[in-house]
Formats: structure tokens, C-alpha cells, sequence
């Protein structure tokens, strides 16, 4: 589980590493979560009813840790993680609203 705590609430995701359609981006997700890479974060592209992005340390979706993952391909929407809890902070995130932590559980 990913728990990330956010100016706007918390939320709680089941990466899926182990059975999901990118298992490579689910444990980089984990393993930069207990580098504590995302504190402080803001998320930078918010779609009402469709995605939510955030974690890129530039704020516009083009920066990252410093290196590049394979992309991992699937014939629908790739999956690597799923919300647990935090229905009513997902839908209340706006552009600028920051990850304060992320931890894996």
C-alpha cells in the first residue's frame, strides 16, 4: 500500500507490482515513496473524473528522478495502482495541491 498524505487529505493505493500490467512502474512508485522523493510534490495535472498526476519535481510533467523506465504496454489503460481509500480527497485535488508524504506500508 501507498499511503500519501496531501494538503487536500489522504489517500491510500494498492500498487500492483506483483499481478498489475506495470510491475516496473509500481516498484520504482514504492521505491522512490521511501526515498521520500515525493514529499513536498504538488500535483500538476488534475481532470476531473479521468487522472490525476502529480509527483514530478519541475511541476509540469516532464521532470523526474533522473532516469527512465521501459514502457510497460497493454491493450487498455495500464494499470499500477489502485485507490483503496481517499475517494473524497481524490475528488476534491486541484492543481497545486502538494504531497506532504508518501510511504509504502
Amino acid at each position: 500500500m501507498l499511503r500519501l498524505r496531501t494538503t487536500a487529505g489522504d489517500l491510500t493505493l494498492e500498487l500492483r507490482s506483483a499481478d498489475g500490467e506495470a510491475p516496473l512502474t509500481s516498484a520504482a512508485i514504492a521505491a522512490l515513496a521511501a526515498r521520500g522523493f515525493y514529499r513536498s510534490l504538488s500535483w500538476h495535472r488534475v481532470v476531473p473524473d479521468f487522472v490525476v498526476q502529480g509527483g514530478d519535481p519541475r511541476g509540469d510533467g516532464e521532470g523526474g528522478p533522473g532516469w527512465a523506465l521501459p514502457d510497460e504496454h497493454s491493450p487498455r489503460y495500464t494499470v499500477f495502482a489502485e485507490l483503496h481509500s481517499g475517494e473524497s480527497t481524490l475528488d476534491s485535488l486541484q492543481v497545486g495541491d502538494e504531497i506532504l508524504t508518501a510511504s509504502v506500508e
